[in-house]
């Protein structure tokens, strides 16, 4: 006969499984952005925004989404979640570029791309280092 696995809520299994857990993660904070892309798009018609303030704006957007990346990455991996996490926000700016450069049909690698992909990784990996300590201090307390 044959044992079952238990199955945990943290899967810590092969470096395929985390990957895909940062690629999964990275997409559903491309669909983030995307809702609120769609938001800001409201709010300057309104004209609730300046229009001055979209870089700022957008620079705001994508940190949030590399940290939802980090977070979705480190709620699922348990062994170097700050890795992954930093993985899953750069796979997240990637990702979203790729996305608006086929929606704006121009691709050019420069300066920005590369500040956007520290940017993802900061985010993605403090983000994660913050939830894994977090769920510790959690687990020592019960």
């Amino acid at each position: 006969m044959r044992k079952q696995r238990k199955s945990s809520k943290k899967e810590s299994g092969s470096l395929g499984t985390q990957a895909l857990f940062c690629i999964r993660a990275a997409m559903l904070s491309c669909i983030v952005t995307a809702v609120l892309i769609l938001v800001l798009a409201l709010l300057l018609k309104w004209s609730l925004v300046p229009l001055s303030s979209v870089r700022l704006i957008n620079t705001i957007i994508k940190s949030i989404c590399a940290c939802t990346a980090g977070f979705l990455c480190a709620r699922r991996i348990s062994r170097r979640a700050y890795l992954f996490g930093g993985l899953g926000g750069m796979l997240y700016i990637v990702m979203a570029y790729l996305i608006f450069a086929l929606i704006e049909r121009s691709f050019s690698l420069d300066w920005h791309m590369v500040s956007d992909l520290a940017l993802g990784f900061a985010c993605g990996t403090g983000t994660a280092i913050i939830c894994r300590l977090a769920q510790d201090l959690r687990e020592q307390a019960s």
